[in-house]
């Protein structure tokens, strides 16, 4: 054993995604997340694609629909379920089992259609345990460090017997959602409140069809709590919005290789430096329906009238009255079987207009009144009352851009046209604050020129206020 000594910096890697996403399903909350770092390539051995699969033409999407549709006479109940939703999104979708998803009468029969066409195909798997790893000497000095025996082959053996294998995919063209069990005779070891050890999907690339370099993905998920059995457990990851880079795939075969962390929470739960093996892990699915897009609208709004905007900067947060005359939103709908996902990025402005006041403006605010920036609500329209409901939005968003998913499908368009879906977009400012500073409780009220920094608290929650922009109309297809 070394006696160099041991530095935790070299020893613990970055904090991965799939962390945020357990807390997300573990809370049943939305955790919205900063943009990504921009997508690099790397190129890495990856097994042989699998047996090719029929690419479906844009005709063979609509007939998919379509047929989506017939089904829709049978989960009519379904398909309201989410219709009546705050916070849809196709990776919320996949947090359930198809086995839930049915019993719960959840499914939504034009998704189950894409999760279907997707037709997964899982690959290689290699299993490298604690002395294959490169930093094998200062893991297992920080396991004896920690209270725990040093590695023995013995004791792990069994974990060279996991064997993972895809159970679902779901490709929409803007976000890409797959579920991985970890087969095995040990899934006590893996179960959510008594088990020691825990896995997530660390890294993550995709090969094209007949691509030689693979490119990076970001974002991912952890073993889902409700997974976990005798018989092992199953990890959700997702890469959404931002996430999933413009040049991923929309038709053929894809590959996605996937490196995947086992870690030993009696070490230490959070970080990595109780890792006790990684798994090289590959599938294939078949993307051609998911690229699809049955039909995009696009609009412009110019906003006017003066709004109070809460502005996050290095300097700390701050209120400021700022005129929003002569600033152009365009509007980009996209209608896709998987629900209708709604952009706004700022086109134009007047002179004066600063970056700073677009972050403020397209920051999204989510659900919470501690939280300030973009916010929306969205209403189906009905006889006798009227739903205001709250979108959902990617995990990932591009930084000067908003995005918003509603759970409307094809199935329903035309009940929706009839009785009209309504969206309101506006600007939530931070109108009180309560914290605490050396102990002492402390409410401050925030006017229009109102700043804090954070050596003001020690801790706090903001109030918001909401000031609505515009109100529209979103427009649905005609041909469908």
């Amino acid at each position: 054993m070394s006696k160099e000594p041991i530095r935790i910096a070299d020893a613990i890697p970055e904090p991965p995604a799939s962390y945020y996403r357990t807390v997300e399903a573990t809370l049943k909350q939305t955790i919205e997340s900063e943009a990504v770092v921009q997508q690099k390539k790397r190129s890495v051995t990856l097994a042989s694609f699998g047996t090719r699969r029929i690419r479906l033409t844009k005709r063979a999407f609509v007939a998919l629909v379509a047929a989506a549709i017939l089904l829709v006479a049978t989960t009519a109940v379904a398909a309201a379920a989410w219709i009546v939703r705050d916070y849809y999104s196709p990776a919320y979708y996949m947090d359930q089992s198809k086995e839930e998803r049915v019993q719960n009468e959840n499914a939504i029969p034009e998704v189950e259609q894409m999760i279907e066409s997707a037709a997964p195909v899982t690959g290689n798997a290699v299993v490298r345990m604690l002395p294959e790893l490169a930093n094998a000497e200062k893991l297992n000095e920080w396991r004896v460090k920690m209270g725990q025996k040093a590695y023995e082959e013995s004791e792990w053996a069994w974990v060279r017997e996991i064997r993972p294998e895809v159970e679902e995919v779901l490709y929409d063209g803007a976000s890409l959602s797959y579920r991985i069990r970890l087969n095995t005779d040990h899934g006590d070891a893996l179960a959510w409140d008594s088990g020691y050890l825990d896995a997530w999907v660390e890294n993550t690339w995709f090969t094209p069809e007949g691509g030689v370099e693979s490119e990076e993905l970001y974002g991912g998920t952890g073993i889902m709590p409700e997974s976990c059995s005798e018989t092992g457990a199953t990890i959700h990851t997702a890469h959404d919005g931002d996430e999933l880079p413009e040049d991923f795939p929309k038709e053929g075969c894809v590959q996605i290789h996937v490196l995947i962390a086992i870690n030993d929470k009696r070490v230490e739960p959070m970080s990595g430096i109780g890792r006790i093996a990684e798994i090289d892990y590959s599938f294939t699915f078949d993307a051609s329906t998911g690229g699809q897009v049955i039909e995009t609208s696009t609009s412009e709004y110019t906003l006017a009238g003066n709004y109070t905007m809460t502005i996050d900067d290095a300097s700390g947060v701050h209120n400021e009255r700022v005129s929003l005359d002569g600033v152009v939103l365009e509007q980009t709908v996209s209608y896709r079987a998987t629900g209708i996902y709604v952009n706004y990025r700022v086109k134009s402005a007047p002179r004066g207009w600063k970056d700073a006041y677009t972050k403020a403006l397209l920051v999204p605010s989510g659900d919470s009144n501690s939280h300030f920036g973009f916010a929306a609500y969205y209403e189906i329209r009905k006889e006798a009352e009227d739903n205001t409901l709250k979108p959902g939005y990617p995990s990932s968003i591009p930084a000067g851009e908003i995005t918003l998913i509603l759970p409307i499908f094809p199935s329903q368009y035309e009940e929706i046209r009839k009785n009209g879906c309504g969206l309101t977009i506006g600007l939530n400012c931070v109108e009180r604050v309560t914290g605490s500073k050396n102990g002492k409780q402390r409410t401050v009220t925030a006017g229009e020129d109102w700043s804090m920094t954070p050596q003001d608290f020690d801790e706090w929650d903001y109030d918001t206020r909401f000031q609505p922009l515009i109100s529209v109309t979103i427009p649905l297809p005609n041909n469908h």
